[in-house]
């Protein structure tokens, strides 16, 4: 199938840690390469460390990833509304370094589709399938 014709699946890492950010979007891309071949949809996979950098309203998200906290002014609870207002089909995934039931509810909550533990040791690998049930879906 022609690139041009490929749909594009849109995915945002969202991190205060650009070490994190880039190792994961790195691994990502690896590791997606065959699911990607196989389909009729193309990934692109944004890697962004600045909340302040994020333009919502101007570029579109399938799926985003967003820790839980950013910067010192800012938590996922403030963004997912955000995203909500201007994206309400993307799904959000707040990752945290620290799980307790309340957090997790409180971002779901707030609308996000999921929360992931980033302590949890197969992370990568269920970012990975929920991206690839997303490009599954979309074929």
């Amino acid at each position: 199938m022609e690139l041009s014709k490929k749909k594009l699946i849109s995915i945002a890492i969202i991190d205060d840690n650009q070490f994190y950010v880039d190792f994961v979007k790195k691994w990502l891309t690896r590791r997606l390469g065959s699911s990607i071949f196989q389909s009729d949809c193309t990934v692109r996979i944004n890697a962004i460390h600045d909340p302040a950098t994020l333009k919502l309203d101007k570029e579109k998200y399938d799926i985003a990833f967003l820790d839980y906290y950013l910067d010192d002014n800012c938590t996922a609870i403030d963004l997912i509304p955000e995203f909500k207002k201007y994206q309400p089909d993307c799904e959000v995934y707040v990752t945290s370094q620290q799980y307790t039931d309340l957090t997790a509810y409180h971002t779901i909550d707030k609308g996000a589709t999921g929360f992931l533990f980033k302590g949890d040791k197969d992370l990568l690998f269920k970012t990975c399938a929920l991206i690839e049930q997303k490009i599954q879906l979309s074929a």
